[in-house]
């Protein structure tokens, strides 16, 4: 992990603003976390507790450190299709604090800029103002100029299984620095990855279970 160079600049603090502009993007009516608060409880707050909030996240960032319950989350699952004694036909969902999305929800709109500047034209997921008709279009441009000169076409589909569970973390991490990152978001995303436990309960039998690799499903920034 790299380390924060004496020549780097440190990162602003959180503005109020910003905590607004993160809140009004979170969707509302979702499960809360273990501290039972939503994102429409801290919506209800109003400016006053979004300005502490801001204290508190530019001290976080600051610090690289985030608070410990927030590495805690309840598990549920929900059954998609078929035999519901197969682990496979249910779809896991992380419960997680608002208060924490919302911080992570701040930190993203940070990076998501300088990363996305810096993505080829041919990336078009995960990225504002592109979608899968990029990608289709230009699919039936090749798949029309392959017919139209009678020329052979190799098209290769790949779709990647539990994405979010298998990711190497440490890969994203080096990712991150590669692209300029400053070393005071990478720290703080290993911190908020690192040591962290979600709570399932499987035929009534509660269970602590240690998170060891891959990124958290509902977390804003995975």
């Amino acid at each position: 992990l790299p380390t924060l160079e004496e020549s780097e600049e440190r990162v602003p603090p959180i503005i109020v603003s910003e905590v607004r502009s993160a809140l009004h993007q979170m969707k509302k009516g979702k499960a809360p976390g273990k501290d039972g608060i939503t994102s429409e409880m801290i919506y209800a707050g109003g400016e006053k507790l979004w300005k502490a909030l801001a204290l508190k996240f530019s001290r976080y960032l600051e610090e690289g450190k985030i608070p410990s319950s927030w590495k805690e989350s309840n598990t549920i699952l929900l059954h998609k299709k078929g035999n519901r004694e197969n682990l496979k036909n249910y779809h896991a969902i992380c419960l997680l604090s608002h208060i924490y999305k919302l911080f992570t929800k701040v930190i993203t709109n940070r990076l998501s800029q300088s990363l996305d500047e810096q993505q080829l034209r041919e990336q078009a997921g995960f990225r504002r103002n592109f979608s899968t008709i990029d990608h289709i279009f230009t699919l039936s441009q090749l798949l029309e100029r392959a017919r139209e000169y009678k020329l052979p076409l190799c098209i290769a589909f790949v779709d990647y299984e539990k994405a979010f569970d298998s990711v190497e973390f440490n890969a994203i991490l080096k990712v991150l620095a590669e692209q300029g990152i400053n070393t005071q978001y990478i720290s703080l995303l290993k911190e908020a990855n690192t040591g962290c436990i979600t709570d399932i309960t499987l035929l009534e039998t509660p269970l602590r279970i240690p998170i060891e690799k891959g990124v958290k499903q509902e977390d804003t920034i995975s």
